[in-house]
């Protein structure tokens, strides 16, 4: 393979033109749109279980689909991607889209509401991991990394609007307007996607191929970033879960919600800012690294610090590295496996990473009687990434087309 080819085609320089952000553009609406339907009810379980007629727990069961079915559908979704990429897309993010417009069919109803939720499960994987391959088919080298930093970016403001907003819906307008509003933003951002998969890549397509379990069970790397996302995802998933229940038995009763907000806005920017600069300057490893040593460091100040300006400054470093771990890893594993394994490898990693963030959860929860334990264990369960990360490679090389486009 020459320096200027890869499988499909000639490589043409990324970086020109306006049209490939705007299809990165259109996929992030899509990433942070998928976040509504996963938090419709979370922000407002009480009135959400006292509306749809059912207990909490069964409101619960509402978000606990979407990633279930991820888990299910996570690495035969990714093979679908290396095989039939635009195919799979369409199909994805027009079930996604039909799922939302389902459950506003009857807000009030628990089966309409469980029955969109189930179709915009399957669809989301479908479409969610193309996180790395759409934007390589767009872009090489330092601008992919950016590419895959924006949309990861931008489920995390998803996030943020879905549980910011949520509780304020709610009480304009009750489910009704909630899941109907949820049900707007998804379809509109589902057409908007749907409209960009017509601009042209500027790499051509590779041919379609099967991805052997070998590509991932072989590789020392992957396995490592796997361990590291199983990390990231569940600490990331205990703090939003538990850190107000945590901060409220400390003294610090309805800081917590402040502290996870502050965590998810310092995440946005550190997704933006430190997976480029590690990307540029060939040191992937080094952030890895550092993510996992400061996380470690970090966190016992929760033990500690009970002013909540001192919380908030730990907040936000925390944030900034934790967060920006994702698309560092996922930006790493297509450079470790390949454009035309990108979808496979991603949604074997996305996986891992929503079992770590299901699990951390589960084990943090038996020991909320006694906060401090919870934090050690959240201290203990987070050290491990610093090691996985020291074990890589100090970069696996590179592609040869990675090494002439920058």
């Amino acid at each position: 393979m020459t320096a200027n080819t890869r499988q499909g085609g000639p490589i043409t320089p990324s970086g020109t033109g306006v049209r490939p952000w705007l299809a990165i553009g259109a996929y992030g609406i899509f990433m942070a749109s998928t976040q509504l339907p996963w938090l419709t009810y979370g922000p407002v379980t009480n009135e959400a279980s006292a509306a749809l007629g059912v207990s909490e727990g069964a409101v619960g069961d509402l978000a606990v689909v979407v990633p279930l079915f991820y888990v299910i559908l996570g690495i035969p979704s990714g093979r679908w991607l290396d095989r039939w990429f635009r195919p799979t897309l369409v199909v994805g993010t027009v079930l996604s889209g039909a799922g939302a417009v389902i459950r506003a069919v009857d807000a009030h109803s628990f089966a309409w509401a469980l029955a969109g939720q189930i179709v915009l499960s399957v669809g989301q994987p479908l479409v969610i991991n193309a996180i790395t391959k759409l934007p390589a088919r767009h872009f090489t080298a330092t601008r992919r990394t950016v590419a895959v930093a924006l949309v990861t970016a931008a489920q995390f403001v998803g996030i943020l609007v879905a549980a910011s907003t949520g509780s304020w819906l709610m009480a304009e307008g009750g489910l009704t307007l909630l899941v109907g509003v949820h049900a707007v933003v998804v379809a509109t951002a589902c057409a908007v996607f749907l409209a960009s998969l017509g601009i042209s890549t500027r790499i051509p397509a590779e041919a379609a191929v099967k991805t052997s379990p070998g590509i991932i069970r072989m590789n020392r790397d992957l396995w490592l970033l796997a361990g590291q996302l199983f990390i990231g995802f569940g600490l990331f998933n205990a703090l939003a879960t538990w850190l107000d229940t945590i901060q409220t038995d400390f003294g610090n009763p309805d800081l917590g919600g402040a502290l996870v907000t502050v965590i998810t806005v310092a995440g946005i920017v550190g997704c933006m800012v430190l997976p480029t600069l590690a990307t540029r300057f060939g040191h992937r490893r080094r952030l890895l690294m550092l993510i996992g040593a400061i996380t470690t460091i970090a966190m016992p100040a929760f033990l500690f610090l009970r002013e909540p300006l001192a919380l908030f400054a730990v907040s936000a470093i925390m944030g900034f590295v934790l967060m920006a771990g994702m698309p560092a890893a996922l930006d790493w594993s297509e450079v470790i496996a390949g454009r035309e394994h990108a979808g496979a490898v991603a949604g074997f990693l996305m996986v891992i990473g929503n079992l770590g963030g299901t699990l951390y959860v589960l084990a943090v929860q038996p020991l909320l009687s006694e906060p401090e334990i919870a934090i050690l264990v959240l201290t203990l369960l987070a050290a491990p990434w610093a090691l996985l990360a020291q074990r890589h490679r100090s970069e696996p090389a590179r592609r040869a087309a990675e090494g002439a486009l920058t």
